[in-house]
């Protein structure tokens, strides 16, 4: 005897904290090996160009738009890719969160040059300050993801997600009102090894930021 499912039957809601890279398909794994790449190079030539001083030469009020243009192209290449947005839609959002650990290293790094007098020191304290604890959450949410459920882990993922880009808003913003203001320490950060941090880790982390608050925000629970 075969019964009917009936429609009113509560169904569980999908997990949308995502999939394991063992889940993924061939395609999608692919897809994150070629980024892994992209950022390892991204990084490589931002610590060749800084070490040889050419970015030295670079207007500081360039800054900025690099960094919205390092934001931007990852962006748009999701955008306009079917296979990108599977891959940021099926992704366990643990490795959209787990890189923002670097930011604690950047904290340190700001700690230390801002001790020397060589950035302005609200700056250091609204990026350094934020960016600590935004890299310690960042850790301890992926494990402690790994023991709630279902919607408990998407709530967690999103209470992170909406304080780390809140912190990121504040820590460029102050560096760019430093910088349109001509602060000339701010050319500090155009320096070996401190460039890493807006010309690379920044644009980053803000194109993850956006990727997980959007798929985090406006899928279905």
């Amino acid at each position: 005897m075969t019964t009917t499912p009936d429609r009113h039957t509560a169904r569980p809601a999908p997990d949308r904290t995502g999939r394991r890279l063992a889940d993924l398909s061939p395609t999608q794994r692919a897809v994150l090996a070629r980024w892994g790449v992209v950022v390892v190079v991204w990084g490589v030539v931002v610590a060749a160009l800084s070490t040889a001083g050419l970015l030295s030469r670079v207007p500081l009020l360039v800054l900025p738009t690099l960094i919205a243009v390092g934001i931007a192209v990852p962006l748009l290449v999701v955008r306009r890719s079917p296979v990108q947005r599977s891959v940021v839609r099926d992704l366990d959002l643990a490795h959209l969160t787990l890189f923002n650990v670097w930011r604690v290293l950047a904290a340190l790094a700001f700690f230390a040059v801002g001790a020397q007098g060589l950035l302005p020191a609200r700056f250091v304290t609204n990026a350094a300050w934020g960016d600590l604890v935004a890299g310690v959450l960042a850790g301890v949410v992926v494990v402690a993801g790994t023991r709630l459920a279902g919607r408990g882990r998407v709530r967690a993922y999103t209470a992170f997600h909406v304080f780390s880009f809140g912190d990121f808003v504040v820590a460029v913003g102050t560096g760019l009102t430093f910088t349109l203001l001509g602060d000339p320490l701010m050319r500090t950060l155009l320096d070996t090894p401190m460039a890493l941090i807006p010309l690379w880790g920044v644009p980053i982390t803000g194109a993850i930021s956006l990727l997980a608050l959007h798929r985090l925000l406006t899928a279905r629970a």
